[in-house]
């Protein structure tokens, strides 16, 4: 497991590197962590993160509050007014899979307010932005960037969680430590997929069209724009999600699912 270990620690540049089974049980221990320090209050966007940032916050006690966020980018000055010593800001640093926040500015304000960052990398990792944060957390699952099937991690420097139990099936090491070393390689190929969608859809409402990504999210106004943005994908052979959708955006769009191209 010392190969696998030593790769997260690479590419995150964290030295206690705890693996689990899921994504999801890394959120939930890294919130246990954080109310262990005496957090009442965590701040999640108001779209673009993860079904489980809020119920399991709600399931261990801890007030949510949402961020006002431009498709998922979240809004400097609520962020500013919001946070503060008692609260932890659970971040998606990829938002919906198809942007970056922009986690200097972030990591200046929580520092500024003393507000704990947990860092959802899911989608960022290998990019700068995955290595801001005081936690980072990281799914390992199905039509994610290290695409295993199984999995994920915790990555920090907090010696607390030197006793976290993860539960992880060490008969899987293998197979997460493979698909992390073909992460360059899968993120190369989404990122030329992405690039060529945005050229064939140009002439339409990217969401966050210059930021990186591994879905493209477009919009649409009435039911003939959102007819020709489907009939691209079948074409194409992508999956789409339609939105409104948290997890993606609060907004008539469809999310073409680039990301879970194998």
């Amino acid at each position: 497991m010392s190969d696998l270990t030593d790769e997260l620690t690479r590419i995150t540049g964290r030295q206690i590197i705890k693996l689990t089974p899921s994504g999801n049980r890394a959120i939930l221990g890294a919130l246990k962590f954080a109310k262990q320090l005496g957090i009442s209050k965590v701040l999640v966007q108001d779209q673009g993160g993860w079904i489980t940032y809020g119920q399991y916050a709600k399931k261990i006690g801890l007030d949510v509050i949402e961020l006002t966020t431009e498709f998922g980018i979240i809004d400097s000055d609520d962020l500013y007014a919001k946070s503060s010593k008692d609260t932890v800001l659970l971040v998606n640093s990829m938002p919906g899979y198809f942007a970056v926040q922009n986690m200097e500015l972030v990591s200046r304000i929580c520092q500024e307010t003393s507000c704990l960052i947990i860092n959802d990398i899911s989608g960022s990792v290998g990019l700068p932005e995955s290595r801001l944060g005081d936690v980072l957390i990281c799914s390992c699952g199905k039509w994610k960037p290290i695409d295993a099937d199984y999995g994920g991690f915790i990555a920090t420097d907090n010696s607390w969680f030197n006793s976290f139990e993860s539960n992880f099936d060490s008969s899987k090491t293998d197979i997460v430590l493979n698909a992390v070393e073909g992460l360059e390689y899968r993120k190369e190929r989404l990122d030329e997929v992405t690039a060529q969608v945005k050229k064939d859809l140009g002439g339409m409402n990217i969401l966050h069209r210059d930021h990186p990504g591994l879905n493209v999210v477009v919009g649409f106004s009435d039911d003939s724009e959102k007819q020709t943005i489907i009939n691209y994908c079948d074409k194409k052979g992508y999956e789409y999600t339609l939105c409104p959708k948290y997890i993606r955006v609060n907004e008539k769009a469809v999310s073409i699912e680039v990301k879970r191209m194998r």
